[in-house]
């Protein structure tokens, strides 16, 4: 009875009846939303307890037991080269999408004026980027538990890696145990994350809930044209990586989006990266990725393959280009998609717009003025496309496994 229970609890069904509930409760009552935010803050902490040592035991354990198995270090350059291949391929088709439908072009005088207002109320609130510099010298942090406990996710994945290499590195395999014990650890923390997922249902409501309360129609009629741009290359991205998925693991677009959907609607619930990091392994899994291949792709992915990032990067850039009537040469062009990315890997934090808008004399605040506002809207579908591409980065890696083993 219990089993059952579950089985219809748990079921897409009933997450997509909570889905549409939640969503509906936040917009029609936002002031009564508003008062689920300790239960929402609750479950998202809960998700995010565990999230920090399943991400380091994870690149840790995989790493190590790859290195003293042999061909380690083969796996973490395919996936480095992976992963670059990916974000160019999705800065290229954002920036194509966006030159399609010209975001920043032909806004109404009232848009524009309402955008003017945004942007000397926005210009007080945005912090200054860390650049280039500071996100590099941000990989190595001084100390480990300040920069875990200040969030600081590439720094904590630089470590893990370090540790993951030293252990592999060994002599006599003296750091095998360790590896062993780091990844009993991994299974108990999937476990507790498993507790957790229990509850998933009552999650959605609260989250979506509080979320779109943030919400209102002033704010999606200043930007409709960047909105339509934003969910067109989203829905690209989506459908691409479902049908690549399919191709490679050969299982129909069906089985890949039903092995998939509790970890990209997870990631659509919370709009954070970490949390579907365990379900994104599970199903990379489920999908004929070897254990230890998705252990570490999808870590690594969760901290630098930002696809969904690298689209929200690309368009946004382009819509102030377009807004300001700069002409898309060549060189504008370059900077977009090579700064979309460093900026997309290091996590799309808008102060770090700059970076890109510079060079080209742009003002960043414009960005910021929309962008800031329409995050409630935007956020969760970027953070599915991350989660899709870390499982077809899995994919991509235990694809090329197989041809080596194959050759030999």
């Amino acid at each position: 009875m219990t089993s059952q229970f579950f089985r219809v609890w748990q079921s897409a069904g009933m997450i997509v009846f909570i889905v549409v509930l939640g969503g509906s409760f936040g917009l029609l009552a936002p002031h009564m939303a508003t008062h689920l935010r300790p239960l929402a803050d609750l479950y998202l902490c809960l998700i995010q307890m565990v999230v920090l040592p399943i991400m380091t035991c994870a690149i840790i354990s995989s790493l190590g037991s790859a290195l003293l198995d042999g061909g380690g270090g083969r796996l973490l350059l395919k996936t480095v080269i992976i992963f670059v291949v990916f974000l160019f391929t999705a800065a290229v088709s954002a920036l194509i999408i966006g030159l399609f439908f010209q975001p920043g072009a032909g806004l109404s005088p009232e848009a524009q004026q309402a955008l003017g207002v945004a942007m000397e109320q926005g210009e007080k609130k945005v912090s200054e980027s860390q650049g280039l510099w500071g996100f590099f010298v941000s990989l190595f942090p001084v100390n480990i538990v300040a920069a875990a406990d200040q969030g600081q996710m590439l720094g904590v994945m630089t470590f893990s890696i370090l540790i993951g290499i030293a252990l592999g590195t060994l002599d006599n395999e003296v750091g095998r145990p360790v590896i062993i014990a780091i990844d009993t650890i991994l299974q108990a923390c999937l476990k507790v994350m498993g507790w957790v997922l229990l509850f998933l249902p009552i999650g959605i409501f609260a989250l979506l809930s509080v979320n779109m309360a943030k919400l209102g129609a002033d704010t999606i009629s200043l930007a409709l044209k960047l909105i339509v741009t934003f969910y067109v290359s989203i829905a690209v991205a989506f459908i691409v990586l479902i049908l690549f998925c399919s191709i490679k693991c050969k299982k129909s677009p069906a089985i890949v989006f039903r092995v998939t959907w509790d970890a990209v609607l997870l990631g659509f619930v919370t709009q954070a990266d970490y949390p579907p990091m365990a379900l994104a392994i599970k199903a990379a899994q489920d999908l004929g990725v070897e254990e230890g291949t998705s252990k570490l792709v999808v870590p690594l992915g969760t901290n630098m393959l930002n696809l969904g990032y690298v689209l929200y990067v690309v368009i946004a850039c382009l819509f102030v280009v377009q807004l300001y009537g700069k002409p898309a040469s060549l060189d504008v062009i370059g900077i977009i998609i090579i700064g979309g990315i460093l900026v997309a890997v290091a996590g799309a934090d808008l102060a770090m717009l700059t970076i890109v808008l510079g060079p080209m004399g742009l003002p960043f605040e414009a960005a910021v003025a929309v962008l800031a506002p329409l995050g409630p809207l935007l956020n969760p579908v970027l953070v599915p496309i991350n989660v899709l591409g870390n499982i077809a980065a899995a994919i991509m890696a235990t694809d090329f496994s197989r041809r080596q083993t194959s050759d030999f």
